[in-house]
């Protein structure tokens, strides 16, 4: 695991210099993934049998949708959304088991794998300062380094951001200045609404909440901190209003507010994808309500509507229908209740701090997506979450 995010690097590189796209990532990632599928499966059959049940309640509306439309290549897709969607309690699973019967193996590697991942992404970054990769808008503003992924990047690098903030804080205060001000620039530089807002509120609520009791008594460091955040906060907002100018967007987020209010600003146009998604989904008879349209269903239709809100739990409504949007809530409060029940001694402080990321992440799926469809930030979600498992709670 260690080496996904250079794998994905990787597949930048060659699809950016020799115009390939080759299904590395798919190729490194998919024998992890079995792997996990295999050990859990031998462990904990209860888990497996509710896995499997799921799985069919997500496979039946695309098997329809197959028969109804004879699109195997869409089959095919709605496959690989299922596995995103499962990716993040698979991988919790399997590294909570890890920290029951070898603690010591998951605070080691765990850790290691995401310093590695995260060193990663800041080479990706640093080297996009250069020119090379790919930018987060088609007008070159904003940094992706070589992942071709670049929707999903802002939730691996809250995840990974929220991990090496919340080790810097237990370590130093100094450290965890210091790596504020990288989180924010790592922001800056993506440049996309989620990574700014994102790294300003991880540098305020990881604090605010692991040291909850202490964090609002004023001391002379205290109000130097605020300062910093606030300069940062400053910053981040002159910069992101000059990016929108410079991309022609500013404008247009000023009508959409005087229009349609905060809400049109926030879902950025997705509300409009919305209503032509469910106007097409719901033509359709109970069943394929129940079970879903598939790809195919979209496809179907694609002359008329974007394939996908870019809203999760609206693209799981209208693929897997109200028994995959159903199953996918129940994986989140799952994961939710797992965190929340975690008793001492356990790293209360990763803990927390899982539990501000999945918040985040919630919010995100219901505002701009690819969190719970994102094949590249489930890995992590898992590994994160269970960690705050480790009894020991600590990590070298």
């Amino acid at each position: 695991m260690a080496g996904f995010l250079m794998v994905d690097t990787l597949m930048g590189v060659i699809e950016t210099y020799a115009g390939i796209h080759l299904k590395v990532s798919l190729l490194y990632k998919t024998p992890v993934l079995l792997s996990i599928c295999l050990i859990i499966a031998l462990k904990d059959t209860k888990f497996t049998f509710w896995l499997l049940l799921s799985l069919l309640g997500f496979l039946i509306g695309p098997i329809l949708a197959l028969v109804k439309y004879s699109n195997s290549a869409a089959l095919f897709f709605d496959i690989t959304l299922i596995l995103k969607v499962f990716t993040p309690i698979l991988f919790f699973r399997y590294f909570t088991y890890i920290a029951e019967i070898n603690p010591s193996l998951l605070s080691n590697w765990g850790s290691k794998v995401i310093y590695i991942n995260y060193g990663v992404l800041f080479l990706n970054i640093f080297i996009g300062l250069f020119g090379f990769g790919y930018s987060s808008y088609n007008s070159g503003v904003g940094i992706n380094g070589f992942f071709s992924a670049g929707n999903e990047l802002g939730a691996v690098f809250i995840v990974l951001s929220a991990f090496v903030l919340t080790q810097c804080l237990l370590r130093s205060i100094k450290l965890y200045i210091i790596f504020s001000i990288i989180t924010v620039l790592i922001g800056l530089l993506i440049s996309t609404k989620t990574s700014i807002l994102s790294a300003i509120l991880l540098i305020i609520l990881i604090p605010a909440v692991i040291n909850r009791k202490e964090f609002f008594k004023p001391t002379q460091l205290k109000v130097t901190l605020a300062a910093l955040f606030i300069i940062l906060i400053s910053i981040s907002v002159a910069y992101s209003i000059s990016i929108l100018q410079s991309i022609g967007v500013w404008e247009r987020v000023l009508w959409m507010y005087n229009k349609f209010g905060i809400l049109g600003v926030i879902l950025s146009g997705r509300d409009v994808y919305t209503v032509n998604l469910l106007e097409i989904f719901y033509q359709h008879n109970w069943v394929e309500w129940f079970f879903g349209i598939g790809t195919s269903g979209i496809f179907h239709h694609w002359l008329t509507v974007k394939e996908s809100a870019e809203i999760d739990p609206i693209d799981v409504l209208i693929v897997f229908g109200h028994i995959g949007l159903f199953i996918a809530l129940t994986m989140q409060l799952w994961i939710l209740n797992a965190l929340t029940t975690i008793k001492q001694p356990h790293n209360e402080a990763l803990r927390k701090t899982a539990i501000i990321i999945f918040f985040m992440f919630l919010t995100l799926a219901f505002t701009s997506g690819h969190i719970w469809l994102s094949g590249m930030v489930g890995p992590f979600i898992g590994l994160v979450f269970a960690m705050a498992y480790i009894k020991n709670g600590k990590y070298n």
